[in-house]
């Protein structure tokens, strides 16, 4: 299967950001998205053929932080300004000054010297020094930045999720044509997006495939039929697929062995299903830019691998990947996808992984503990978007604990599970802090799940922050 193209198909004035293993790279390139610049990542190992051929306006290179030191020879100089001054030749990658592009390098110490402050190196090399601990808001609130991306480098402000969707919509119409398409269709936003924004374009020549494993949340897969199949007038594929998972997942309490039998049991379905449209030789995938950078498929360091890039079998009947997002990062695909129409309570819906609730559900998975995670998740949200705090919080769910507890239910013993539930600020989803809810909003939801939800008789709140644990349970 024809793999897209790493090559940038964006018509819009580009900067290119350099990650030396900067903890701001990723969120500096968003934060120069959200002034209407198109910006893309790459690693200090970028050469100077791949600058030529991104036809960039200028260079921000992010200096390594202090405790990844070790990967550059030369971390003394960026201790002090009249070092890097002198010797900035030898610690910025040749291939960027090989080009004639203007460059900003910034640099994070742990030196007492003057924070935030333009030095100029050269005739096209500037630098700035500012704290390590620093922040992008920090880092970018005395214009120093946007200056050399608007002014310096001349970048137009157009980049848009309304000139995005024009773009793309002609793109595919040209690259498609009649053909057939087929999109994995996942009902979170990225896939719902992506399938919207082909239909757009190529109409009822696409099909969508949506695999109900019986692990979403309360009233997912109605909500899918009704937005897009009814709502959008989309070719839809609903595949009640349920009790094979159930199945399949029965006495797995492995987190891991979990997504394992998910993510192969979903290939499978989806395959099975797609060969009944032996016409279609395309697949739409909701890949992000984000699931581009961590699996090191546009220059940046492995983080993790993605489900979205190269999850599904090269043997498929396809012979080409469709992935019409794959350059946005998570807010510029909600902004497009409020721009295509797609309901606010769709598109602004909290982060879901990809198997589910089943990695929701500490232990075994069967259809009774994930109706009463379904019912008790249910409950947390409509409790937080009564209070009037659906948007508050970066991300928030429920839990269902293997731990059961002795309670008192109508003057009887009972011996019931523990629900836990979660709920987080964060920037960047790499460190996190627990969201501190009202209590009069704590108690509303304890006393409707203990009343509503049979099985459970105990809601506990996680205060845990990132580190030291992660955000999801498993």
């Amino acid at each position: 299967m024809t793999q897209p193209k790493n090559s940038i198909d964006i018509r819009h004035d580009k900067i290119v950001v350099i990650d030396a293993a900067n903890r701001l790279t990723r969120m500096l390139a968003n934060q120069i998205r959200d002034w209407q610049v198109f910006t893309v990542i790459h690693t200090a190992k970028v050469t100077s053929a791949e600058l030529a051929a991104g036809n960039y306006r200028g260079i921000i290179l992010a200096a390594p932080d202090p405790e990844h030191s070790e990967l550059d020879p030369n971390y003394d100089l960026y201790r002090n300004p009249e070092l890097a001054a002198a010797g900035f030749a030898k610690a910025i990658p040749e291939a960027l000054l090989q080009t004639d592009l203007p460059l900003l390098w910034l640099i994070p110490t742990e030196a007492q010297v003057e924070f935030f402050r333009l030095i100029e190196l050269s005739d096209r090399v500037g630098a700035v020094f500012y704290p390590v601990d620093a922040k992008v808001a920090q880092l970018t609130a005395n214009g120093i930045i946007r200056d050399f991306v608007l002014k310096t480098c001349g970048c137009a402000a157009d980049w848009s999720a309304e000139n995005f969707i024009e773009d793309t919509v002609t793109r595919l119409r040209a690259e498609l044509g009649s053909r057939q398409v087929i999109c994995a269709f996942s009902g979170g936003v990225d896939s719902a997006v992506a399938a919207v924004l082909t239909h757009r374009a190529i109409g009822r020549n696409l099909t969508c495939i949506f695999v109900d494993h019986g692990l979403m949340r309360l009233n997912e897969p109605e909500d899918v039929e009704r937005v897009y199949g009814r709502g959008f007038g989309m070719n839809l594929v609903c595949v009640n697929a349920r009790q094979r998972f159930y199945a399949k997942l029965a006495d797995v309490v492995d987190p891991e062995e979990k997504r394992r039998i998910i993510g192969a049991e979903f290939i499978r379905i989806f395959e099975e299903e797609a060969a009944k449209f032996g016409d279609a030789d395309c697949l739409v995938q909701g890949t992000i830019y984000p699931d581009i950078v961590e699996s090191g498929s546009a220059g940046g360091k492995l983080v993790k691998s993605h489900h979205n890039v190269g999850g599904l079998p090269d043997n498929m009947q396809f012979k080409q990947l469709i992935e019409p997002l794959r350059w946005l990062f998570k807010n510029e695909v909600r902004s497009v996808g409020l721009a295509l129409g797609i309901p606010k309570e769709q598109v602004m819906r909290q982060p879901f992984p990809g198997p589910g609730l089943g990695v929701r559900i500490i232990g075994a998975i069967t259809e009774e503990r994930a109706d009463i995670l379904r019912s008790a998740d249910a409950i947390f949200r409509e409790e937080l978007a009564a209070a009037g705090l659906a948007y508050e919080y970066s991300q928030y769910f429920a839990v269902l604990t293997d731990m059961r507890s002795v309670g008192v239910r109508a003057a009887s013993r009972t011996y019931d599970y523990t629900v836990a539930l979660r709920a987080v600020r964060t920037g960047d989803f790499m460190t996190a802090a627990s969201a501190e809810i009202p209590y009069p909003v704590l108690h509303r939801v304890v006393a409707r799940i203990t009343s509503e939800v049979p099985q459970v008789n105990r809601v506990v709140y996680d205060i845990t922050g990132k580190p030291p644990a992660t955000i999801e349970w498993e």
